[in-house]
């Protein structure tokens, strides 16, 4: 029973698990094993101060590489075509999602190279490397960038 989703690639589904987690994405293909999911993104609901549920979207596994994940169809409760807002809302929070990208790899990267140091018991280095990365950080992402 494969089916392919081509035809379907700008349709979002919404992917309710059997654990109960509720995902957003691409649905690109279904066999009878599997159910392949293009940038799925978790729901998560806050409450905000004035009481109010809100609705936040988030990668779903932030720490790969792999926009593609196939899930075991017993792990699966439905799957159903979102509203035309919910599409538009996780089209919008997939771009906020690439845009924090690099910024989180960048924080791994600078926590990796922290520990390293740590455990190498290099401390004098470490000091002199956090506030390096820490001053690059802000001439990246604080600093307005000058047009010429």
């Amino acid at each position: 029973m494969n089916k392919n989703f081509q035809d379907e690639k700008n349709n979002v589904y919404l992917i309710k698990t059997m654990t109960g987690e509720e995902i957003f994405g691409y649905i690109t293909n279904i066999s009878k094993d599997t159910i392949s999911i293009e940038n799925p993104l978790v729901s998560q609901t806050k409450v905000m101060a004035d009481g109010c549920q809100g609705v936040m979207i988030s990668r779903f596994l932030p720490y790969i590489n792999e926009p593609m994940i196939d899930f075991n169809n017993n792990y699966i409760a439905f799957t159903v075509k979102v509203s035309d807002e919910m599409a538009e809302y996780y089209k919008l929070s997939l771009e906020y999602a690439k845009t924090i990208d690099s910024t989180m790899n960048m924080n791994i990267m600078m926590a990796s190279r922290y520990l390293k140091k740590v455990l190498s018991n290099d401390i004098n280095e470490l000091k002199k490397e956090i506030v390096e990365d820490v001053a690059q950080n802000i001439l990246e992402n604080f600093i307005p960038k000058v047009k010429n």
